[in-house]
């Protein structure tokens, strides 16, 4: 009797829970944090619980947080500002999902059938742990921004291009419950949370990307990524240095990791040696992506060859000259071409 009574109250709290928790951080977000809200209750998808994380804000987010009376929403209120990993952290341990677990950020805005369509692939795609999406751009009043930006799909491919960059992108993210159980935000990665937990996640799980774009991300200067740039680029070299010792094995200096991430800001004679062990690493433990690779690599040589011409360092340039022949790629010349010409318009 009292045997069946636990086994029916399991399987009542089992069908209580809802199949999603959304993670939505807040601090002093009145300006855009309505829509942000709007845009999650208005999905398809609509077994999810909306965690409202209040980090301390001192301007009216805690109300407009108030005003939507709906059961989906539950209000996490941190008395003073924790910051946001600790404010992301606390969101994980408070959800009750045990399935799935969704970011979404307190300025951007989802598109109507993100969760539906992230949720749907999560569950054809076992072998897949972690799913963004592509984005859209917003300027501040909402308005969509001439450019958007896509992210790969290929698992092996994220892996490579782990090393420069965050290609998994943070308020797009769909993850199986499990990945948060075993990593969570380290608090000496500020600014950079994410793609330090996306290079360590890697190791052990599987990440995608869907090519629809499902999010608006909002551009504007009171963003944390637009606040804390130089912060944030100076962390992520070193998560950036820690991983390709890791994944490739290989120790690369940490001068060559800055001019890597951008080779128009920077400018490292040897790069073009450490750049051949790092394409021939990535090749060689996943031969699979060895298009992929060639034409990412070949990019980058192009952004270095101009820095050279730019710099008046001639020499450099003519010597580039046989790598650029050799790892020429249509696809990366023609979008190279395509960015030149963006810029110049605009």
């Amino acid at each position: 009797m009292i045997s069946g009574f636990i086994r029916n109250r399991r399987l009542y709290e089992e069908t209580a829970l809802s199949q999603l928790s959304v993670l939505l951080p807040i601090y002093n977000s009145e300006k855009y944090l309505a829509r942000a809200i709007e845009s999650v209750l208005d999905q398809s998808f609509s077994d999810f619980e909306l965690l409202l994380l209040n980090d301390g804000s001192s301007d009216s987010s805690l109300k407009i947080a108030e005003s939507f009376k709906d059961s989906r929403i539950r209000i996490i209120n941190n008395p003073k500002n924790q910051g946001l990993i600790d404010t992301l952290n606390i969101g994980i341990n408070a959800a009750a999902s045990n399935k799935y677990i969704c970011r979404m950020d307190a300025d951007d805005i989802c598109e109507k059938d993100r969760f539906e369509k992230q949720i749907q692939f999560l569950n054809k795609h076992p072998e897949i742990d972690v799913v963004g999406t592509n984005i859209m751009f917003i300027d501040k009043k909402g308005k969509e921004i001439d450019r958007s930006l896509e992210v790969p799909a290929d698992p092996n491919f994220i892996f490579c291009l782990l090393t420069r960059s965050v290609c998994v992108l943070h308020p797009t993210v769909m993850l199986r419950k499990e990945v948060y159980n075993s990593f969570q935000y380290q608090p000496a990665y500020k600014s950079a949370e994410d793609y330090d937990l996306w290079t360590r996640v890697s190791f052990r799980y599987k990440i995608s990307n869907l090519p629809e774009k499902l999010l608006r991300y909002r551009i504007h200067d009171e963003s944390i990524s637009h606040a804390q740039r130089g912060n944030q680029m100076e962390t992520s070299y070193k998560v950036s240095h820690s991983y390709i010792q890791n994944r490739f094995d290989l120790k690369l200096p940490l001068d060559f990791v800055k001019f890597y991430f951008d080779p128009k800001n920077h400018w490292f004679v040897e790069a073009t040696a450490y750049m051949t062990q790092l394409k021939t690493a990535m090749e060689q433990q996943y031969p699979s992506c060895s298009g992929l690779i060639k034409r990412e690599f070949f990019s980058i040589l192009i952004r270095m060859f101009y820095t050279a011409l730019t710099k008046k360092n001639f020499i450099q340039a003519t010597k580039m000259v046989p790598r650029l022949l050799q790892w020429f790629s249509w696809s990366a010349a023609s979008q190279t071409l395509r960015s030149f010409i963006d810029r110049r318009r605009s």
